[in-house]
């Protein structure tokens, strides 16, 4: 930004990304960039944990010591867990914080991107915010934005900012979880998630099910993807991996690329829902929005 930077104490802004297994969080400035904390459970009575990482955590921009104290003028909310918890979090992050919350919902046009969704709403809003930062990374480019959390989603994305649409199907531990809490025999099993092999005893056979599902779904889902942009005339971009289990993905695709059927580009980018995040805390800093 330009010499006549904004109050470095009012600019912060305490950004929270609510998933349905894990509370993400991190402060933000416009021109300091982002300082994600360490993740935590995001289930009600884990709660306590995020209070007391709130109060202890000092916000550290090491800028040349410049910045000192916890000072915010917003906290962003993206909620996926759903409403039956939110007023009480919501009304509990005012008290600690002494700032209003804003509970973002997703637009059906905004900062360049239009959702597929006749009613925008109900797309994930972080879905929402993945796609924001992922133009924000990899601009001008069709992107397929992967996110592997508790469920998978699939979307597309078109250099000029048009949402084709996506995928969501169960991610891999909650499909194991399912199997071993319906199915009595296979309760205490216990399963992997590396091999592709056909099993030779129960664990093993469900290890191996499971991640065919997993790979055949995305390669079906990136084999579509690539048809949706020859139908558009343009070619394959990158895929836009993030997500707790990515890392997990990165190495199992490092270790056997041909898990992947076609030779498409994965690109990690860890934080994702967050740095979309901190691109709407930026945007609504030099104008509200």
């Amino acid at each position: 930004m330009s010499a006549a930077a904004p109050n470095e104490k009012k600019a912060w802004a305490l950004l929270i990304d609510l998933g349905n297994s894990q509370l993400k969080w991190a402060w933000h400035h416009p021109d300091f960039g982002l300082f994600p904390a360490e993740p935590l459970p995001s289930t009600p009575e884990k709660r306590p944990q995020f209070w007391q990482a709130l109060e202890q955590r000092p916000l550290e921009i090491l800028e040349n010591g410049r910045f000192a104290g916890q000072s915010v003028r917003q906290v962003y909310l993206a909620n996926t867990r759903g409403t039956a918890e939110e007023a009480d979090f919501v009304r509990q992050l005012e008290e600690k914080t002494g700032c209003s919350v804003r509970n973002l919902e997703t637009p059906a046009t905004a900062f360049g991107v239009t959702v597929a969704y006749a009613d925008p709403a109900r797309l994930g809003i972080d879905r929402w915010l993945g796609m924001l930062a992922a133009t924000d990374c990899f601009s001008d480019e069709n992107l397929a934005i992967l996110s592997l959390g508790t469920a998978i989603t699939l979307d597309l994305l078109g250099a000029d900012g048009t949402h084709f649409g996506g995928w969501i199907w169960p991610g891999v531990r909650l499909m194991r979880r399912c199997l071993t809490e319906q199915i009595a025999t296979l309760k205490d099993v216990a399963v992997s998630d590396a091999v592709l092999t056909p099993g030779c005893d129960t664990a093993s056979a469900v290890s191996s099910g499971l991640q065919h599902l997993f790979w055949g779904g995305l390669n079906s889902g990136l084999a579509e993807a690539a048809r949706v942009w020859q139908q558009n005339g343009a070619p394959f971009g990158r895929v836009v991996v993030h997500g707790g289990g990515a890392p997990g993905l990165m190495e199992q695709w490092s270790v056997e690329p041909q898990r992947l059927a076609q030779p498409w580009q994965l690109i990690y980018q860890p934080d994702l829902v967050l740095r979309g995040l901190s691109r709407y805390n930026s945007a609504s800093f030099k104008t509200p929005v």
